[in-house]
């Protein structure tokens, strides 16, 4: 009977936090999809390409591109867990920083407060200035508020001091279509262009 209740609140918790982010549903999303996005001044174009799941996390693999949307040079990988939640991003270039978020980043979170721990490590060249700094893995608790309306998701970064806003909409499977930069100009943001399913 105890074993039966524990599976039965362990269920219910899963539930809950899952009815509280808004992850990327991988299962809708084929293997080799393109997302094309530019900004919305028309100067940075980028692909971001689903590269399928490696080991126990989903990769999305992200480039640089022209104003055609021929991708130019690798600049970013995203990993996912099987709900669709970022855990680890690393960048490609310059001191190529690894980004971990434990439990998950929360800028996918709809519950009215999050916290995620933010380790930060380089794995590339380090800088000439604060070498000693750069070495050794940095850790930050950061807070987040969320309000959602319908596909639009409100997120409150750093929630305890600047209060920097984002509004994002996404679709169906939540894919991000539109991101605005609420805290500074509305003008600054990006939006998804076009999607390219695999042949």
């Amino acid at each position: 009977m105890r074993a039966t209740l524990l599976i039965l609140t362990l269920c219910s918790a899963a539930l809950t936090a899952n009815a509280q982010t808004i992850g990327l549903q991988f299962d809708k999303i084929p293997v080799g999809s393109q997302f094309h996005y530019e900004t919305d001044e028309r100067s940075v174009y980028w692909i971001e390409i689903y590269k399928g799941k490696h080991s126990a996390y989903h990769e999305l693999h992200s480039y640089w591109a022209d104003r055609n949307f021929k991708p130019t040079k690798p600049f970013e990988i995203e990993y996912f867990n099987d709900a669709g939640l970022k855990i680890r991003s690393q960048k490609l270039s310059g001191s190529k920083p690894r980004f971990t978020f434990e439990p998950f980043d929360c800028a996918r979170s709809t519950a009215p407060k999050c916290q995620h721990v933010q380790t930060t490590e380089t794995t590339g060249k380090l800088p000439k200035v604060g070498r000693e700094y750069f070495k050794k893995p940095r850790t930050w608790r950061r807070d987040f508020e969320a309000r959602k309306t319908g596909r639009n998701l409100l997120v409150i970064r750093n929630a305890d001091s600047n209060r920097l806003k984002r509004r994002y909409t996404f679709d169906d499977r939540g894919v991000i279509t539109r991101m605005k930069n609420i805290s500074d100009d509305l003008s600054k943001g990006h939006k998804l262009v076009r999607e390219m399913k695999p042949q």
